[in-house]
């Protein structure tokens, strides 16, 4: 005969065996959030406020998050400054991940910035300000139009960050005023660098 205590270990044995069964499927199914492909970016050459080149190579084989900054934007790129700065954060010592501003009416190399953008970008290794260089860098800007129409208002807002993958692709770009744009970035971000980088194919040195 079955005792209150009996029937309530085996019950309660029944329940954890369940979740465990439903965890391990939940386990196998599972497939994480990643941003679908656009087009690339183009090509372009600039210096960052170190006095570095940075180009198009810079962005390969690494996960970056673009921003961009203007002397004359509201509030939204302060915004933005923090959200990068979050992901920063985030994904400090993970191998991958890159940072990128791009200054939007900052002419030649500058000795004189100040404030927030200058001090996180020096202060971070995988952080670099760009500063705009005969306009190159704003082929980036007006790409991401083309292949974003819809966010082209806030692109030019401040209020944009936008999400490259390890081929130089846009992976999308994200309202970071909205809390759920900005946490949606925080996981598509990490999702991407902790995916494996595609192996080559050695079919042809095999046969």
């Amino acid at each position: 005969m079955l005792t209150r205590r009996n029937l309530w270990i085996i019950v309660s044995g029944s329940i954890a065996m369940a979740m465990l069964l439903w965890f391990g499927s939940y386990k196998r199914n599972y497939q994480p959030d990643i941003p679908q492909q656009y087009g690339v970016v183009p090509s372009f050459s600039a210096m960052n406020i170190k006095g570095e080149p940075i180009n198009l190579s810079h962005l390969m084989d690494h996960i970056t998050a673009v921003s961009f900054f203007s002397r004359s934007c509201p509030a939204t790129c302060q915004e933005s400054m923090l959200q990068m700065s979050k992901l920063q954060k985030l994904m400090r010592g993970g191998d991958g991940f890159r940072l990128l501003t791009i200054g939007l009416g900052f002419k030649g190399q500058s000795g004189h910035l100040a404030g927030l953008v200058e001090r996180l970008t020096l202060e971070r290794s995988n952080w670099n300000f760009v500063i705009e260089s005969e306009g190159a860098e704003l082929s980036m800007l007006q790409r991401l139009k083309q292949e974003f129409p819809q966010s082209a208002q806030l692109l030019d807002s401040g209020a944009a960050v936008a999400l490259i993958g390890r081929s130089g692709e846009f992976r999308g770009v994200y309202d970071v005023q909205d809390k759920f744009e900005a946490v949606r970035l925080q996981n598509h971000t990490y999702n991407l660098v902790v995916q494996p980088k595609p192996v080559a194919d050695l079919s042809q040195r095999i046969n």
